[in-house]
């Protein structure tokens, strides 16, 4: 077996975050929250960066299911750590509260 790659990023190869984003997958059915798609290789989203809020880093209500499409479309935490406006709280459902 080839070795891993290296994350840029340790939280992201820790042994929590492995775990939250399966429960995340699991819980959004493996569907993009925002175009309810399945595609290979979704992603698990900080709703709030993390780097801005770290105490949300592995909050289940902070995290959602992006396809690669829509989570490259929200921008790298670094690219919207600086223009971050805040978006409304999601649901254990994966959809914000109040979406119908």
């Amino acid at each position: 077996m080839p070795p891993k790659q290296p994350t840029a990023d340790p939280f992201y190869a820790s042994k929590a975050w492995r775990g939250i984003r399966k429960v995340v997958l699991i819980r959004d059915h493996y569907l993009c929250a925002i175009c309810h798609k399945h595609m290979p290789r979704m992603a698990v989203d900080h709703i709030k960066p993390r780097k801005q809020f770290p105490e949300l880093a592995l909050d289940l209500s902070n995290l959602r299911t992006l396809c690669p499409v829509c989570h490259a479309r929200q921008g790298s935490s670094f690219g919207r750590s600086a223009d971050y406006k805040e978006r409304p709280e999601i649901g254990l459902d994966g959809f914000p509260k109040g979406w119908d």
